[in-house]
């Protein structure tokens, strides 16, 4: 049975010595954990071994660094989370997208072309808005308003106090209100909580 005494073997002959089989003992150690974790996260094994991979390596491809990290398993787990949110963001964002290209699609059949126009504007307006926030903002808003999730629910996802989502959500909404203050609707970016 494998040890923090062994992890730290390992991790220095990767660093020191490019060795593949620590590599390899490290992933086997830290893998069973760290499937679990990010299964838990994205209710998906494949997405799951996608996002251990990537981890690998990238700690792999920084092999020489690694020895520098103080507590390996924190750092471990906290990139398998980042990488899991990422990829929970990412594929959110993509299905979004399809739902909106659908819609517009159906809407442009029902409107008349200057109406389309003038909401295609309006649509592309709000993106660039919304792409202008800082990332974790942006991460924020987007699992309240367009996930449907609850404060409580992206404070437990993103290991953030339900305090911290209010304020990031006060925020993005702040700056949304100001970058579309020139369209007669931006009085319905209006803060409300979900609890």
């Amino acid at each position: 049975m494998s040890n923090r005494k062994d992890v730290q073997r390992w991790i220095l002959k990767i660093s020191k010595e490019d060795d593949q089989r620590a590599f390899r003992y490290l992933f086997d150690f830290f893998y069973p954990k760290l499937i679990n974790y990010s299964r838990y996260l994205l209710e998906s094994k494949s997405a799951a071994d996608e996002v251990i991979s990537s981890v690998f390596i990238g700690i792999w491809n920084n092999r020489l660094r690694i020895e520098k990290i103080e507590n390996f398993d924190s750092y471990v787990f906290r990139a398998v989370k980042n990488k899991s949110l990422s990829y929970l963001r990412d594929t959110h964002r993509l299905q979004f997208e399809e739902i909106k290209a659908t819609h517009s699609k159906l809407l442009k059949d029902v409107r008349s072309p200057e109406s389309s126009l003038i909401n295609e504007e309006i649509r592309e307006e709000i993106l660039k808005a919304l792409d202008e926030l800082p990332p974790r903002c942006r991460l924020v808003f987007e699992l309240v308003k367009h996930d449907g999730f609850k404060y409580k629910e992206v404070s437990k996802l993103l290991d953030v106090s339900v305090n911290t989502v209010e304020n990031q959500m006060g925020k993005a909404i702040s700056k949304l209100r100001v970058s579309l203050k020139h369209l007669s609707f931006s009085s319905n970016f209006r803060k409300t909580k979900s609890n």
